[in-house]
């Protein structure tokens, strides 16, 4: 299709045109992966790291005890 051309002169050029959009949007999810996926798990690594440290308190106060 010429550069120039703003209007789609088939279906077939309608369809790559929306193809074309629909990969950019799936480019820019892909790019936004690490960081959704750093936020999804955050949470999780901060009660876990809370659990380890009541467990090590919690160790030591037993230790202290015997």
């Amino acid at each position: 299709m010429d550069e120039k051309e703003s209007n789609p002169r088939s279906a077939r050029d309608a369809l790559m045109i929306e193809l074309i959009g629909d990969l950019g949007r799936v480019n820019d999810q892909i790019t936004a992966l690490p960081s959704d996926i750093k936020y999804a798990i955050e949470g999780s690594l901060s009660l876990l790291l809370n659990s380890k440290i009541n467990c090590d308190l919690q160790k030591n106060q037993l230790l202290m005890i015997k």
